[in-house]
């Protein structure tokens, strides 16, 4: 069985902005104090979005590469991950790494061990194009679709998400909106999920002073 031409387009297409979350970079330099990703979990989902939930598989193995006690007295550990994903007739592998740090080893171990297998697997995704992650490699990331309208950085999506709550009059409209917000949230960066809270947080208030 072959990828089909649908999945193919879905494959082409750039990255949702909306998708990418980011964090300081501790070993960067003045050029990269953050690093772009995307979350282990959206891309699972997207995996099966576009070759179906079952279509798919993977298979990860972890090992230890070091472990010791920093400073502080915790267990700290490194685990190198590798992964081996299977779609269609396409078999791709590749390897991650994920570190632990806790006064428990156990929570350290479980840390490492979990973050280098869903490293791995990202590592594999991306492989099959930019929605998946590739874009990211790109520096300019020049394959981000760039459709951010001017609202401080967030997704057309999003926008609608503000507006609709904004526009709440009942206990029905607020159950709509929230539930279509909290569909979305995984898949929000930080600033998006700070601006949908400050304006239930609004809505909130005024609702309190209304009654």
């Amino acid at each position: 069985m072959s990828i089909t031409e649908r999945q193919r387009d879905d494959l082409r297409k750039a990255l949702d902005p909306s998708a990418i979350t980011t964090r300081k970079n501790p070993g960067g330099d003045e050029g990269q104090k953050e690093l772009s990703y995307l979350q282990g979990h959206y891309v699972i989902r997207e995996m099966n979005r576009i070759f179906g939930n079952g279509g798919w598989s993977y298979r990860a193995t972890v090992e230890k590469v070091h472990d010791g006690v920093n400073e502080k007295g915790n267990y700290v550990c490194t685990y190198l991950g590798r992964c081996v994903l299977t779609v269609a007739d396409c078999v791709i592998e590749d390897v991650g790494a994920g570190q632990g740090n806790s006064k428990r080893p156990g929570d350290a171990i479980e840390k490492a061990a979990k973050e280098a297998a869903t490293d791995a697997l990202k590592r594999c995704c991306k492989t099959l194009g930019d929605p998946l992650g590739l874009a990211l490699y790109d520096k300019e990331q020049r394959h981000v679709a760039d459709d951010r309208p001017e609202t401080g950085g967030i997704g057309a999506e999003l926008v609608e998400h503000l507006e609709a709550i904004r526009a709440v009059k009942n206990a029905d409209a607020w159950k709509a909106v929230k539930a279509k917000v909290d569909a979305r949230w995984p898949h929000m960066t930080a600033a998006e999920r700070q601006q949908v809270t400050e304006e239930f947080e609004t809505l909130r208030k005024s609702a309190k002073k209304a009654a």
